[in-house]
């Protein structure tokens, strides 16, 4: 088994990013990791993967054992942070995989930079037009078709984020582990030991809720998502683009996935991943590694 070796790196921006390295070949993949977690998310996964390849999982500024020296405003922030990681790594080339918020920042990567990303791939990720906070009455209840449009409103959302908030800044890890059981580990829990792993690297993060108002003002469809006008850089993405979705997500639905391959095109399909919920590559290892390589290698 390949050595991962955790350390840091400084930017040309002021930030330092951490970062899991694996041994391998010359081919290269970076993983992003999601929301409210750190890279250590992919620690196990990667070390399935075969030996040919060089993997990077970086701690997005703000999580993990990254730097926090400016906070972020907008999706762009982070996926700067990882352009300006590769090359400080001298990573011409590489494959780019984006779990959860991570596929959301991959797709602006890639967007920016399309010569560099060889492949594409978006793990349970957001559609390519965001998924915009809803707005909540005075009970609580979401108001269809209704939107927050302030970054002030998406910090107070009482339902979706203060929540979070309480939990982080409490170091609460009775009520987190109670929001994961429900949203993330829904349909299957990790080993006992390893999840209270999981749910501990969870207060490692500092950029929320800097990262939802992020979140609510990504758009790079064609379309209005009720918040912002896209900006129709989904055009750049022309490199092949994998789609992953776990069937029993209660985070994201299916249709985010396949709004983002019908935006993209032809070069874009989207596979079910079986008996897996958020985090597939956790939930059915084996069945996301598999088509991940099959993507990887044809």
């Amino acid at each position: 088994m390949c050595r991962v070796i955790y350390k840091k790196v400084a930017l040309p921006n002021g930030e330092e990013i951490g970062y899991r390295e694996r041994e391998g070949g010359k081919d290269a993949i970076i993983f992003v990791h999601g929301n409210l977690v750190s890279s250590k998310y992919w620690g196990k996964f990667m070390q399935r993967f075969p030996e040919n390849f060089k993997l990077y999982a970086v701690d997005l500024r703000g999580a993990g054992i990254s730097s926090y020296n400016k906070p972020i405003e907008t999706m762009r922030d982070f996926s700067e942070d990882i352009w300006l990681f590769s090359q400080e790594m001298n990573i011409k080339e590489f494959i780019l995989v984006g779990w959860s918020m991570g596929g959301v920042i991959s797709m602006q990567l890639a967007a920016d930079h399309p010569d560099a990303v060889k492949k594409l791939i978006l793990v349970s990720s957001p559609s390519c037009k965001g998924i915009p906070f809803t707005k909540k009455d005075e009970e609580g209840k979401m108001i269809p078709g209704e939107y927050w449009k302030t970054k002030e409103e998406v910090f107070n959302d009482k339902v979706q984020v203060l929540p979070l908030v309480y939990a982080l800044r409490s170091g609460n890890r009775e009520i987190m582990k109670n929001i994961w059981d429900s949203a993330v580990f829904n349909y299957k829990k990790p080993e006992e030991s390893y999840y209270k792993e999981l749910i501990e690297d969870i207060f490692t993060v500092r950029n929320y809720p800097d990262c939802a108002w992020a979140t609510q003002i990504f758009n790079i469809s064609y379309l209005h998502n009720g918040v912002v006008m896209g900006t129709g850089e989904v055009d750049n993405l022309k490199m092949p683009v994998l789609l992953l979705w776990g069937e029993h997500d209660v985070i994201v639905k299916k249709e985010y996935s396949e709004e983002t391959a019908k935006e993209i095109g032809e070069n874009a399909h989207v596979v079910v991943i079986e008996n897996a919920a958020h985090s597939v590559f956790i939930d059915n290892e084996q069945q996301t590694l598999k088509v991940m390589l099959d993507f990887i290698e044809k």
